[in-house]
């Protein structure tokens, strides 16, 4: 799926539907779902398996919204990568990444830095290559339960210390804090 220069894109999972989505590892673009230019917005009370062979299961540059659904992620890259904001609200993630389960902002010349994921709400497992969460920002961790193994950090923000902000405790994130 591939969206560009527009205001929004919404994407609904329809309550009970089983949705599956692959992408090739020739394809010219970094994601399974790639939106670029314009919000996105996902959700529903269905399931959504991804198996993205040439990059990021989910992509966005602007700001990415998930209110609810089931998602299965496969990526040789992110599996979610927002570069603006990342927004969880609710939902099921199972994701296994070659890089972070959950990626937003970037060091590129010229940007600021910018990023910030919000968990408000969700039941996270994730297993990937480098950082569970990693985040040129912030990361605000609100609500949910949230299992975590990766070979770098459970939640990685840069440059440090801008943010962590963990407020209620989950329930096992491996390397929840590195204090180096």
């Amino acid at each position: 799926i591939y969206a560009e220069d527009c205001k929004y894109v919404t994407i609904i999972l329809a309550g009970g539907s089983q949705n599956y989505l692959a992408d090739s590892n020739t394809n010219g673009e970094n994601g399974a779902i790639r939106v670029r230019s314009c919000n996105l917005t996902m959700g529903g009370k269905g399931s959504l398996t991804i198996k993205a062979n040439k990059k990021h299961g989910i992509s966005n540059t602007k700001e990415l919204t998930i209110n609810g659904g089931s998602y299965n992620i496969t990526s040789v890259g992110h599996g979610i990568y927002g570069k603006q904001k990342i927004t969880i609200n609710g939902g099921k993630y199972s994701i296994y990444s070659a890089r972070s389960a959950f990626k937003s902002g970037d060091n590129e010349v010229g940007n600021e830095y910018i990023g910030s994921i919000t968990v408000n709400s969700a039941s996270i497992y994730a297993k990937c290559n480098t950082n569970g969460f990693n985040s040129y920002g912030t990361v605000d961790i609100i609500n949910g339960k949230i299992t975590v193994y990766a070979d770098g950090k459970g939640i990685n923000v840069m440059p440090a210390p801008i943010g962590v902000r963990a407020f209620k405790l989950v329930e096992e994130i491996s390397d929840f804090f590195d204090k180096n």
